[in-house]
């Protein structure tokens, strides 16, 4: 393998990273709470039988539903010549060796600026910080993960 120079315009794009980290981290714990607090609303576990579980320290969170087990990370990287943050949610499934293993399921951007987008592609903005109480602002990433849960197989093709 051949590793390349590395330009200074790519350079460049690590130059804030300690303060941009900080920032898609806030907003990544925001983004927890905000999902543990809808899914232990007791309506909210009598309609969707879902537990969620979420480690502040290194934002990370599990997920029990009557759909399988899930888990998320938050991964930062340069996507698009800024540092930003995925965070990733991945399904328990059986491998073709019969294997238990985790496949990604969906993400949820957290930008450096500290909007949270829905998905991979798109502009679909949700308020992690203040969403007030009758925003859908954490139901609809909170619905789109458990969807996303419910319809990857355990046993994929």
């Amino acid at each position: 393998m051949v590793f390349q120079h590395v330009e200074l315009q790519h350079q460049n794009q690590v130059d804030a990273a300690a303060s941009n980290i900080e920032t898609i981290r806030g907003y990544c714990g925001y983004l927890l709470a905000g999902l543990s607090k809808f899914f232990a609303f007791p309506h909210n576990v009598n309609k969707y039988g879902v537990v969620f579980t979420s480690d502040e320290s290194n934002l990370t969170s599990r997920i029990s539903s009557p759909y399988g087990e899930a888990r998320g990370r938050l991964v930062i990287q340069i996507v698009d010549g800024t540092v930003g943050g995925r965070y990733v949610f991945e399904k328990g499934v059986v491998s073709s060796m019969g294997e238990d293993i985790w496949g990604p399921i969906w993400a949820i951007r957290i930008l450096s600026n500290g909007r949270v987008l829905l998905g991979d592609e798109g502009n679909i903005e949700i308020e992690v910080a203040d969403p007030g109480h009758f925003s859908n602002a954490i139901s609809a990433p909170a619905k789109s993960l458990l969807y996303c849960i419910a319809s990857t197989p355990v046993f994929p093709t």
